[in-house]
C-alpha cells in the first residue's frame, strides 16, 4: 500500500517539531554553560584579586633559603620513594632494604660528584637542581612554603 502525500507531510511535521525540541534544548545547554563559565570566571577572578596578594606574601617569607637544602638528604628521598604516591605501605624488611639502597646510592652518586645549581624567583619559591653524571640523571625539586618538594628527574640529554 503506497504512502499517501498527507501522511509524508504529517511526519515531516513531526519530525520537523523533534528536531526543533533538540535545537532549543542544545541552546539552552549551550547558554546555560556559557553562563556559568563567565560567573566561574568572575568568582575566581575576585578571589585571586583578594588572596593573591597574601599568598604571594606569605610564600616570599616562608621560601626556604638556598643554604637549607640538603642535596644527600633529598637525594636519599627520592631514591627511597618517600615522593612516589603510587608507592604502596612497606613491611619491615622491605623499608630497611630501600633505605639502605637510598644510602648507598646517595653515597654512591655524591661521591662520583654532581653539580648543584640553584634558581631564586625573587624570594617566592627556588628551584634547586641536581646533576648526576654517575646516574646519567638530571633532578629537580621545588622550594616554597618552607619546605623543598621533589618535582621530576630526566636522563640528562646528549647533544
Amino acid at each position: 500500500m503506497p504512502i499517501s502525500d498527507e501522511e509524508v507531510l504529517q511526519a515531516r511535521a513531526a519530525l520537523a517539531a523533534e528536531q526543533s525540541a533538540q535545537i532549543i534544548l542544545l541552546a539552552a545547554y549551550v547558554v546555560t554553560t556559557a553562563l556559568m563559565a563567565v560567573f566561574l570566571f568572575q568568582y575566581m577572578f575576585v578571589l585571586f584579586v583578594l588572596f593573591g596578594p597574601a599568598l604571594l606574601v606569605c610564600a616570599w617569607q616562608t621560601c626556604p633559603s638556598n643554604n637549607s637544602f640538603d642535596a644527600k638528604k633529598e637525594l636519599k628521598k627520592v631514591m627511597r620513594g618517600d615522593n612516589d604516591p603510587n608507592q604502596k605501605p612497606a613491611g619491615m624488611f622491605e623499608r630497611t632494604f630501600r633505605n639502605a639502597r637510598a644510602n648507598v646510592g646517595a653515597e654512591l652518586a655524591a661521591f662520583a660528584g654532581y653539580q648543584q645549581t640553584m634558581a631564586n624567583f625573587s624570594g617566592v619559591f627556588s628551584v634547586a637542581t641536581l646533576r648526576l653524571p654517575a646516574m646519567d640523571t638530571d633532578c629537580f625539586w621545588l622550594g616554597a612554603f618552607g619546605k623543598w618538594t621533589f618535582l621530576f628527574s630526566r636522563e640528562i640529554p646528549t647533544d
